[in-house]
């Protein structure tokens, strides 16, 4: 293949790329680390002096501070919502004790057999069942 070949063929897929959502401001640029989260124990929660605590909290603050900005936490109503917020460009980050999940396109099906537990024998063994 040639250069131009080359050239040519990146050009193509370059072209075929969509614009993806529109960023969230740069960390450095907004001196400010934007974390989503929900209320929960070892998320986000207010201690008994009501200062703001929980694991992933204290991770993302200490990311930011880290990175030398100011954290800002948003607080979201629903768990479902973070995954819309992040790829509205709403924020830099989630913590809210969130897997990872396929990344399965919708109105896929997989052709593979599903995967089938081993049961435990509910039987009792033969010396068992004689004493």
């Amino acid at each position: 293949m040639s250069g131009r070949s080359i050239i040519a063929l990146l050009a193509c897929l370059a072209a075929a790329c969509d614009e993806g959502p529109k960023p969230v401001a740069r960390i450095a640029d907004s001196g400010e680390l934007v974390v989503l989260t929900v209320n929960g124990p070892t998320t986000y929660f207010e201690d008994a002096q009501g200062l703001p605590s929980g694991l992933e909290y204290d991770l993302a603050a200490l990311f930011a501070k880290e990175l030398k900005v100011r954290p800002t936490f948003i607080l979201t109503d629903s768990p479902a919502k973070i995954d819309r917020l992040l790829r509205e460009g709403q924020a830099h980050l989630a913590a809210a004790s969130r897997g990872a999940r396929p990344t399965t396109p919708p109105n896929t099906r997989s052709f593979a057999a599903p995967r089938r537990r081993k049961r435990r024998s509910s039987r009792t063994s033969p010396a068992s069942a004689s004493a």
